[in-house]
């Protein structure tokens, strides 16, 4: 047993050194945005409907910026401001910043919010809704509440805002307006039509502050392909419910909006479903391919570690042990827990499932 004794320790106290020099030169990830101060942003407009898809719901139409970079140093250089904090940062550096995936943005970053009792402010107001912000730069978003939100239709002291995480930043950035009621009938009819109306009106405000040629996203009065995108991130059957659109075409994925519950057009149904899916692939896309090298490079090398030291037990217990290899295992991923490469959790299920065949060992050693 003894001649496996210095084999071993050799292989564990090089894969040691192997380990720190990885976690040491790998790089940091980009989205630990907690260390900075949160960029500005802006709430331009804020309008609410009623009846557009269900009796009894509201829905606020908004429209935002998130600067891509910072005014006061301009590109190029080193990205700032919300086009630092996408995913994929292609684009961010160019001049002038055009960002090849301004939807990237890191998730939980920027919230579009609805606040009830927003006197004198909305920093310590009731929170109604939280959504995700669809994208940096100027853009749509909204806010959709089922029958039963609780909200009066009117109500002065409802706001809605954009801000960023209360968690994520050094500091907190919100801007907040009141929102604008639709005062016509209180019909479907009625509030479609003026929903249509002001969506064409904010459609045109985007071309403007987009600095995009005439007729990109309005032509003949009505919103083209380029300009539907925008439109259905606010909402993902906006084309369904009003004629204002050059076609009613609705692509696959369309936004973080939250599809409302009740009898809903089956197209509506997939968005949502689409929209779920694309999420999760988004979060492991993120996981894996943008900026998370550092965690699963520390995963995989403490992985390998354990078992490394895992069958090296085996092998000097003459492979008639379980519990000492397993012990030797969880060892080095507790290691992983303080370096950052091992989630608590994951420890935690490591441990259990190498716990029942370790008491199955036993108990088969006492009965036998």
């Amino acid at each position: 047993m003894r001649k496996y004794l210095i084999p071993a320790a050799l292989i564990v106290i090089v894969a040691s050194i192997f380990a720190a020099v990885m976690l040491f030169v790998m790089p940091q990830p980009a989205h630990a945005t907690h260390v900075i101060p949160a960029p500005e942003l802006e709430m331009n407009q804020a309008s609410c409907y009623r009846q557009l898809v269900q009796t009894g719901d509201i829905f606020c139409l908004t429209r935002f910026e998130l600067p891509t970079f910072e005014t006061t140093t301009p590109p190029p250089g080193s990205p700032e401001a919300w086009c630092a904090l996408l995913n994929n940062v292609a684009g961010c550096t160019d001049d002038p910043v055009e960002p090849t995936e301004p939807t990237s943005l890191i998730q939980n970053l920027a919230f579009t919010t609805m606040y009830d009792n927003c006197t004198p402010s909305c920093e310590s107001a009731d929170l109604v809704q939280q959504l995700l912000v669809p994208r940096i730069d100027h853009g749509l978003g909204g806010v959709y509440l089922t029958p039963g939100h609780g909200i009066t239709f009117g109500d002065t002291d409802v706001s809605v805002c954009v801000e960023s995480s209360r968690t994520h930043f050094t500091t907190f950035e919100q801007d907040c307006l009141p929102v604008s009621w639709n005062a016509d009938d209180n019909t479907e009819e009625a509030q479609r039509r003026r929903f249509g109306i002001d969506l064409l009106i904010m459609m045109l405000a985007l071309e403007r502050d987009r600095l995009e040629p005439l007729n990109t996203f309005i032509r003949n009065n009505q919103i083209t392909a380029e300009g539907t995108v925008f439109a259905l991130e606010a909402l993902s059957i906006a084309d369904q419910i009003t004629d204002v659109f050059v076609t009613s075409a609705t692509p696959l994925f369309t936004s973080s909006f939250a599809t409302p519950t009740g009898p809903l057009p089956l197209q509506t149904n997939i968005d949502a479903t689409a929209t779920a899916i694309t999420g999760v692939y988004t979060g492991i896309g993120g996981l894996i391919a943008n900026n998370n090298q550092r965690e699963i490079g520390g995963l995989l090398i403490f992985v390998v570690l354990g078992l490394m030291a895992f069958f090296a037990a085996f092998k000097l217990t003459g492979g008639n042990d379980f519990v000492w290899p397993s012990i030797a295992f969880v060892s080095f991923m507790a290691l992983g827990v303080p370096a950052g490469a091992i989630p608590l959790q994951w420890l935690a299920i490591f441990m259990v499932v190498l716990a029942m065949p370790a008491v199955v060992y036993v108990v088969r050693k006492m009965s036998g």
